[in-house]
């Protein structure tokens, strides 16, 4: 991490890659072909059409590896890839960190309708982003990761 007096600079991956075994896969795409086949002998081809599609995008998301972002908070937000995020437009932060498994800052966008934002903290000290973030945004003191995450998380997708 570089680190000055207005900004911490660090490289992150966009998510947390994990390899599913392949035994998920099969199963998976078995139980895809299952429900397409069975769609199709009712003669509800929405139905197909939804659980073909359903199933390469499954396939396609599983092969597809993080992108390497660049990760610059300062004094005026914090930009994470190419989008930047102005702390007047951020709720609050959290840091959840229970390593080697999960190590994120997790981002609450302002509005009644927004996805958490969370950032790969990787090796950086995260008492050091905490310090820093505690100068412009409040903390959630909740320390567990979403379900959403715990989900995702948990069934290696």
């Amino acid at each position: 991490m570089n680190q000055t007096n207005d900004n911490l600079t660090w490289q992150a991956p966009e998510f947390k890659w994990q390899a599913t075994p392949a035994k998920v896969t099969l199963i998976a795409t078995a139980l895809g072909i299952i429900l397409a086949l069975a769609s199709l002998i009712w003669r509800n081809y929405l139905l197909t059409l939804l659980i073909v599609l359903v199933t390469i995008v499954f396939y396609i998301l599983k092969n597809q590896k993080p992108l390497t972002l660049e990760v610059d908070v300062s004094t005026m937000g914090i930009k994470y890839g190419k989008k930047f995020y102005r702390f007047s437009d951020i709720n609050n932060f959290r840091i959840v960190y229970q390593p080697p498994e999960i190590k994120t800052l997790n981002l609450k966008p302002k509005g009644l309708v927004s996805w958490e934002i969370v950032i790969q903290l990787e090796d950086q000290n995260p008492n050091l982003i905490r310090e820093f973030l505690l100068n412009y945004l409040s903390e959630d003191e909740e320390v567990d990761e979403s379900l959403n995450d715990k989900i995702v998380r948990l069934l290696k997708i």
